[in-house]
């Protein structure tokens, strides 16, 4: 039985670069909150392609930039930039207040 190699076209979607606008708009949906699945919809593409792209940029779907937290330790609400991040800059920096 013989196999067929199959080449693929130019053109074809593989490894297609992405243009600035599609860069623009990505970020843009990122900010707003939308998941991977619905920015590869919205632009057309494969959910992976949009993982590997936003990775790349150094971004994070779904979440906001700042969140806002209560510290554990003292009680002032501050930004965090991670959800996982429970104290305020000022209660990490200085161990006796814990």
């Amino acid at each position: 039985m013989e196999t067929a190699v199959v080449k693929r076209k130019r053109g074809s979607g593989l490894g297609k670069l992405w243009e600035p606008a599609e860069d623009e708009m990505l970020i843009k949906l990122i900010k707003d909150g939308y998941s991977s699945s619905a920015i590869a919809v919205a632009l057309n593409c494969t959910g992976l392609r949009v993982r590997d792209r936003v990775r790349r940029l150094g971004l994070r779907p779904g979440q906001p930039e700042v969140i806002e937290r209560k510290c554990l330790t003292c009680g002032i609400v501050f930004g965090a930039e991670t959800r996982t991040l429970r104290m305020c800059p000022p209660c990490r920096a200085n161990p006796s207040r814990v």
